[in-house]
């Protein structure tokens, strides 16, 4: 590939999360189908949830440790929270600043159609797949993710700081650091309160279709596909508007529609087919909603 492609990235990134939501998904399935209780199948679903996220609270600070990223590279949770930061890094590196919002566009574009294939692809494997099949997946998006690893090529910087081991105090220092920054931190916390719901609205749906709207494993991530559907459609379609249009401007109004949305979602009874569209609506709106907070920190 030519130095300054972003294809290498976003094909390394599109496996490695498949491979999570694959992971996470069928865990999660597997969790409801083994408690009979409603209550407990929504405490799992946390536990199960925290599982994954967990280690990126714990160890996203290493991510610049090669010794460390060679030992863990077979802790999945350990590792995700390890690749995730240095693969946004990238983007700037490989596009420079003058591709940044194009660059951001694709890699989430390309991370929620992954979490649509991995979804869609563990809710056909619970009910329909041995689980030999599954662990075959598993096994074959990890080694398509590194291999394409290792055709991506980019001018990064050489000198980069490795950062306090210790969690705490390694996000006091980044917190100190991007004060420096008018409206960083704003921004940092305005996505993470983003990442909070869409973790919140995707575990929800698993209990909630299953236990209100009675569908079996296979609709309800259909249902999820199209949420992972509409965040594509509004990451890729901001990030070309972005290059013309600042729409950082515009967050407001998408977080306050999206607000409206999801109060539809919990206040009004609806069908599965129009609960389903109007999730994609709001994924479409969560995707205009994020891509400029995304460029703006880059």
């Amino acid at each position: 590939m030519k130095r300054n492609s972003f294809v290498p990235l976003f094909v390394t990134n599109f496996f490695g999360v498949v491979n999570d939501n694959f992971l996470k998904t069928l865990a999660s399935f597997t969790v409801i189908g083994w408690l009979a209780d409603e209550r407990a199948q929504s405490v799992y679903m946390g536990v199960t949830a925290g599982a994954l996220v967990l280690p990126y609270i714990l160890f996203s600070p290493l991510a610049e440790s090669p010794a460390l990223v060679v030992a863990s590279v077979l802790l999945m949770g350990l590792q995700s929270s390890l690749y995730s930061p240095a693969k946004y890094a990238l983007v700037r590196d490989i596009g420079g600043e003058g591709r940044i919002s194009t660059g951001m566009g694709g890699m989430e574009g390309i991370t929620f159609l992954a979490v649509l294939g991995g979804t869609i692809a563990a809710s056909f494997a619970m009910d329909r797949a041995a689980p030999c099949v599954r662990y075959a997946g598993l096994t074959a998006f990890a080694l398509l993710g590194l291999a394409f690893s290792y055709t991506i090529r980019a001018e990064e910087e050489l000198s980069r700081a490795i950062h306090s081991i210790n969690p705490i105090r390694y996000m006091r220092r980044a917190y100190r650091i991007a004060r420096g920054y008018p409206g960083l931190n704003a921004v940092i916390v305005t996505l993470s309160v983003f990442w909070w719901a869409a973790a919140m609205l995707q575990m929800g749906l698993l209990v909630y279709g299953r236990q209100v709207m009675g569908l079996d494993a296979t609709h309800t991530g259909l249902i999820l596909a199209l949420a992972a559907i509409g965040i594509v459609a509004g990451q890729v379609i901001a990030g070309f508007v972005d290059r013309r249009h600042f729409l950082l401007g515009f967050v407001l109004l998408t977080g306050w529609l999206g607000v409206a949305l999801l109060a539809l979602l919990f206040f009004v009874p609806m069908s599965p087919l129009a609960f389903g569209c109007v999730v994609a609506v709001l994924a479409f709106d969560f995707g205009f909603f994020k891509l400029p907070l995304d460029a703006e920190i880059q």
